[in-house]
């Protein structure tokens, strides 16, 4: 039974609702453009980032982030995300500094070539954009970003309503090391992050985070 190919019809349900899953197309999109970025970065400028990389840069805030804080916002493990960390660290992008709030802790930050090198590579993102702008239309894209901007804005509603509720239940053990954040004033900088994405989704028609 495990190994019996999907019927026809089944395979057919499935595409059908891939078609009309806006998530879905959202995914692949992403992904499709992430791949088409991170292969002309390498080409341009000889480095070997990989899609892997550039998916862990727009989740890095540039006060720093912490390991398991990054590890959950990408939705892999804390080793793996150690793994692609250190790796970013080799090339001269990334550091890792001590927390001022927890001796304990250290924040992964950008460095100044790595600022440097997330810059060149919005440029990237920034010219893959106008091309796309060339196939599908300049307003289409323009109100794509506006709709993007908007939705982004709403799951980050419900992203900090959900983390509230959380911290208010008391719930989840050592919730303030696995997230970054600890009762109160976390909220607050998880708001802070909030506002500084959604800022940089606005400056969308010139970069891209």
């Amino acid at each position: 039974m495990a190994g019996r190919r999907p019927r026809p019809a089944q395979l057919g349900e499935i595409e059908a609702k891939k078609r009309v899953s806006a998530g879905h197309l959202l995914l692949k999109a992403a992904r499709l453009l992430n791949e088409r970025a991170t292969a002309r970065v390498r080409q341009v400028a000889g480095v070997e980032f990989r899609t892997p990389h550039t998916a862990l840069l727009p989740h890095i805030d540039f006060e720093g982030t912490r390991l398991t804080e990054l590890a959950a916002r990408v939705g892999i493990t804390k080793q793996a995300m150690g793994e692609l960390v250190a790796e970013l660290e080799e090339m001269g992008f990334l550091r890792r500094d001590p927390d001022p709030a927890d001796a304990r802790a250290r924040l992964v930050r950008f460095t100044a070539h790595g600022r440097r090198a997330l810059l060149h590579g919005l440029g990237v993102l920034a010219e893959i954009e106008t091309e796309l702008a060339g196939e599908i239309g300049s307003l289409r894209m323009q109100r794509l970003r506006g709709d993007l901007a908007r939705l982004i804005g709403a799951l980050e509603r419900r992203e900090a309503k959900t983390r509230g509720t959380e911290i208010g239940s008391g719930g989840g053990g050592n919730d303030g090391e696995r997230t970054g954040t600890r009762a109160g004033p976390p909220l607050r900088r998880d708001t802070r992050a909030c506002q500084r994405r959604r800022a940089a989704v606005r400056l969308d028609a010139r970069l891209h985070e």
